[in-house]
């Protein structure tokens, strides 16, 4: 499942490197300082020379890697950056206008997220199809967490005329806490192969289960 970039509203992205390059630039202080520290022997100036000159950058891609995966989690600066982090698997169940909403599917959506970065997949537990994220917006709404995607929905048994490759959008409300979720789907036309093209639209809900 690749990942890709998403919008995040009410962040200042680029308060946020002006932060990680303070971090850096004192980080990368303190090593050339104990670089430099007994370093009067003849035979390791210069290799100490070329360590003083390379450690912001290697500073920096270890400081923000660390950042994109694990750092921006922890409570003081997500409390500050107001990102949720709704990484996790959920499951629920998803009801269709294209039965009347007679029947309810079971469903299971993996979230995968870093700071930049997120992933959304969507499994029917019947092995029907799947979707996964093209792009996704998400925001703090203090009371909820709103997440809004467009996917692409890929049957996964093609031989079933009923299911048919698709794109949508699904419009999901997440709980504060991120624990559970509501939400509202659409697709695009389908099935192309019939004069009556029928746009589908739905609702879905489910909760985290790790």
């Amino acid at each position: 499942m690749k990942m890709h970039y998403y919008t995040r509203e009410g962040v200042s992205i680029e308060n946020i490197f002006w932060y990680i390059a303070l971090v850096v630039f004192v980080i990368s202080l303190v090593i050339g300082y104990m670089i430099h520290v007994d370093s009067t022997k003849e035979g390791i100036k210069g290799t100490i020379s070329i360590l003083w000159a390379g450690s912001p950058l290697m500073v920096w891609t270890v400081v923000y890697w660390l950042f994109e995966h694990y750092l921006w989690k922890i409570f003081p600066i997500n409390s500050f950056l107001k990102i949720p982090d709704l990484e996790g698997e959920y499951k629920g169940t998803l009801k269709s206008s294209f039965d009347n909403f007679e029947i309810k599917y079971p469903i299971k959506l993996r979230i995968r997220q870093t700071f930049s970065r997120i992933s959304i997949l969507m499994e029917m537990e019947n092995a029907s199809s799947k979707s996964y994220s093209l792009n996704a917006f998400l925001e703090n709404r203090g009371e909820e967490i709103l997440l809004i995607y467009n996917y692409q929905n890929e049957p996964l048994d093609r031989k079933k005329a009923t299911l048919n490759e698709h794109k949508g959008t699904a419009i999901l409300k997440f709980s504060s806490d991120g624990s559970s979720f509501t939400g509202n789907y659409f697709t695009d036309k389908r099935p192309k192969d019939r004069e009556e093209a029928i746009c589908n639209y739905g609702e879905m809900n489910g909760k985290r289960v790790r």
